[in-house]
C-alpha cells in the first residue's frame, strides 16, 4: 500500500532519511498518519467484504508485500470501487473519523514543553484504546516504529 500512495522517495521517509529542518522532520510523522489512515480503510473494506483479496494477501503483512501483490490490491480496490463506490467512500470516511477523533482527543493530553513525535503518536494510540479501537492503536504504533519515530522493545 505504501508504494502505491506516493513516490518511492516520499513513501519511504523515515527519521534516518530526513534532515534536521523542522518541515523535513515532520514528514515521517505525517507519513505514519497517512499510512494509518490507508491501513484502517483497507482493513475495514476487506473485513466488511467490500473488497475481495486472495487469502495469501493479508493486511497482517502489509510491510512484506511485493510489487505484484501491491498491484493486485490496487486492482481489486479499483474493481470494487466501480461496483461499490458509496460503500467504499463511507468506509474511508469511517477511517478518517476514527483517526481524526483520536488525534483531536490526544491534544488535551499533550504538554507543549515535552512534546515529541513519539509522545504525540503514543497519545493518539492511547486515544484509540480509550475509544475501544486498540487494533487501530497497534497499527499506528507499527507505522511509527517503521518510520523510526518510536522504538519498541
Amino acid at each position: 500500500m505504501r508504494a502505491t500512495s506516493r513516490s518511492a522517495q516520499q513513501a519511504n521517509r523515515k527519521m534516518s532519511t530526513v534532515s534536521d529542518a523542522v518541515h523535513d522532520l515532520s514528514k515521517p510523522f505525517t507519513g505514519a498518519m497517512f499510512d494509518t489512515l490507508v491501513e484502517l480503510y483497507h482493513r475495514n473494506a476487506v473485513d466488511r467484504g467490500f473488497v475481495d483479496l486472495p487469502l495469501d494477501v493479508s493486511h497482517d503483512r502489509l510491510f512484506e508485500l511485493d510489487h505484484h501483490e501491491i498491484e493486485l490490491i490496487g486492482d481489486r480496490f479499483a474493481e470494487a470501487f466501480d461496483a461499490r463506490s458509496f460503500l467504499l467512500k463511507s468506509t474511508l470516511e469511517d477511517a478518517r473519523d476514527l483517526l481524526g477523533s483520536a488525534i483531536a482527543r490526544s491534544w488535551a493530553t499533550l504538554d507543549p514543553n515535552t512534546l515529541t513525535y513519539a509522545v504525540a503518536g503514543a497519545a493518539i494510540a492511547d486515544q484509540f484504546d480509550a475509544m475501544g479501537a486498540p487494533e487501530a492503536g497497534d497499527i499506528l504504533m507499527e507505522n511509527l516504529e517503521w518510520r523510526e519515530i518510536v522504538v519498541r522493545a
